[in-house]
């Protein structure tokens, strides 16, 4: 499950970057698709899920509008908005659970990265 999570994450980060397959999607769609995730992964309430949806949705929202202008300190900063807000509405053992989530979704992103750079002789680097 912490897989999916991860590739969500990762498919986030590449929106983030301007690309990836989820280009197309509504900030209403991505927000709902993180919601799922997270509902899945740390067995989320109801009003739970609705307060993290919310938080999703505005930093979906916001993300695209950081995006558009290729503002990456904002974009840092609707994270950690987003990561606060999640830390109001979960509980502590939830939040320590997403806590290790991000950290493997950043071990995932670090290996993409490498992967995706040439190591010089025309082959990507493993």
């Amino acid at each position: 499950m912490a897989l999916v999570f991860c590739a969500l994450m990762i498919s986030q980060m590449t929106f983030a970057q301007g690309g990836g397959m989820h280009n197309n999607q509504t900030p209403e769609q991505r927000a709902q698709q993180q919601t799922n995730k997270l509902t899945q992964e740390l067995s989320l309430n109801a009003d739970q899920q609705k307060s993290i949806y919310s938080a999703n949705l505005k930093a979906a929202q916001d993300m695209q509008a950081a995006m558009q202008s290729g503002d990456r300190s904002q974009m840092k900063t609707i994270q950690q908005t987003r990561d606060a807000s999640f830390k109001q509405t979960l509980t502590a053992d939830q939040y320590k659970k997403y806590e290790q989530l991000k950290e493997q979704m950043k071990e995932k992103m670090k290996e993409h990265r490498q992967m995706q750079q040439p190591s010089g002789d025309g082959t990507p680097a493993n």
